[in-house]
């Protein structure tokens, strides 16, 4: 056990940052998606180069059993069709859903140069989720 008399009672400079929040311009890093018994976890990480960085981190199950797991496809998607939507690709040009392969191949053709405004937030773990998509907004010319 901890003696706590044993601990400073100050700490200089220590402070809780603020949470990341609002829209950011992000480069879509990286990504991950890695089979796990029925599911596929998918994790694509961003970055605004500035100092906030976010994760969108989903499941993919392969067979649904319930209709939890079939919402869980579906937000998953629904958060890739933002993301394609906002990469400016055509429908007709999405990954199919029932192909893991095609959407990792779409995703590894953006990692790293891909940009995107995401709009971030806490997730119930404390990480930076990244929540939604759109496409860049450009400053006005000054």
């Amino acid at each position: 056990m901890t003696d706590i008399n044993e601990l400073p009672e100050w700490v200089e400079g220590a402070e809780y940052p603020e949470a990341p929040k609002g829209w950011h311009k992000m480069l879509l890093k990286d990504f991950i998606m890695k089979p796990q018994d029925r599911r596929i976890w998918l994790k694509v990480n961003f970055d605004s180069g500035n100092g906030v960085q976010a994760q969108l981190s989903q499941n993919i199950f392969t067979h649904p059993e319930d209709d939890g797991e079939a919402t869980c496809n579906k937000i998953t998607f629904g958060k890739l069709r933002q993301l394609w939507e906002a990469a400016g690709l055509p429908e007709t040009d999405f990954p199919p859903a029932t192909n893991p392969r095609a959407v990792a191949k779409q995703l590894n053709q953006y990692a790293g140069s891909l940009f995107v405004d995401v709009s971030v937030g806490q997730d119930s773990r404390g990480y930076t989720e990244a929540k939604r998509f759109r496409k860049v907004k450009e400053a006005p010319a000054a």
